[in-house]
């Protein structure tokens, strides 16, 4: 099977935590996975101006936040920027899992070619 999990953003919470162990577990069975999330709302200028103010000094670079996923062998991508998903962000697939209320509204209208729709509720 093709499985696609919609996540709101990609990060070390146990929500996040969950569905990286099911995504893991349904790779490791053969089915193909892909995770789509979309980058942290902050800016990296924001970032990198909230260190500023901690830390008395502006840090070198902001490191992208890290995630449960970072070191599984899953295709995980992450959208160009804090938006919506789209029909051309999710592939072809089985089914397509909505992993928060406002990831739910966007797979619902997702077409079916997308795969059946299930709301992954925890």
């Amino acid at each position: 099977m093709r499985v696609s999990f919609i996540l709101p953003v990609a990060s070390l919470s146990g929500g996040i935590r969950v569905v990286a162990i099911y995504a893991q577990a349904l790779a490791e069975r053969g089915h193909q996975v892909t995770v789509i999330s979309r980058p942290p709302s902050q800016s990296r200028f924001l970032a990198r101006l909230a260190h500023f103010f901690k830390n008395a000094r502006w840090p070198a670079r902001i490191d992208a936040p890290k995630s449960h996923l970072d070191s599984l062998n899953i295709d995980h991508r992450v959208l160009d920027r804090h938006r919506t998903v789209s029909d051309a962000d999710v592939p072809s697939g089985d089914v397509v899992v909505a992993t928060w209320w406002e990831t739910a509204e966007e797979v619902h209208r997702l077409p079916l070619s997308k795969g059946a729709k299930a709301y992954f509720i925890q």
